[in-house]
């Protein structure tokens, strides 16, 4: 990703590696994520490619995204050492801050 400034204003403008991991990381197809743009799978498809730019809006939706897509990939991948913590103290529930990785 790299970042453009124009004056006052700065511009943050997404490769096509940047799309597509946001994408996969929340398992969506190019149709079901351009639905969330408002866009046709053709689009997510030049996206992808290098063939299209994003618009600011757009871009900042994807920011969004991925940020919502990392929280549940570290979510995720706590998934395990907080079922064997439950396991292992014989407790109903557990917090994530108690589980040390």
């Amino acid at each position: 990703m790299s970042t453009v400034v124009h004056g006052s204003e700065q511009v943050i403008e997404m490769s096509s590696q940047n799309v597509r991991h946001v994408r996969c990381a929340l398992g969506q197809s190019r149709a079901d994520f351009a639905r969330a743009f408002g866009v046709d799978w053709e689009s997510v498809l030049a996206w992808e490619s290098d063939e299209l730019a994003m618009t600011p809006g757009q871009v900042a939706l994807l920011i969004r995204l991925g940020q919502q897509a990392d929280a549940f990939s570290e979510k995720t991948m706590l998934r395990p050492a907080l079922e064997e913590a439950l396991r292992t103290r014989k407790l109903g529930q557990i917090h994530e801050s108690e589980v040390r990785l």
